[in-house]
């Protein structure tokens, strides 16, 4: 039987991003997604004409949470 030994090779997954990077990237991306739902909700018939999106699916989509990202 032989003793395990510890991998001295060891990569991290991350390349070098730690969790407070990837917590921080997460943060802006929900306060982004955020700030543009809360736009949809202003926007009137002919903008969302312009942009090509019903007034139902403007209203549904602002209405998510903003840690239900895409």
């Amino acid at each position: 039987m032989t003793s395990p030994t510890l991998c001295t090779n060891y990569t991290n997954s991350y390349n070098g991003v730690n969790g407070i990077t990837l917590a921080l990237a997460w943060i802006r991306k929900a306060n982004s997604v955020y700030r543009q739902r809360k736009a949809l909700e202003c926007m009137t018939q002919r903008h969302l004409d312009d942009i090509g999106i019903t007034q139902y699916d403007a209203e549904r989509e602002a209405k998510r949470s903003f840690w239900d990202l895409p």
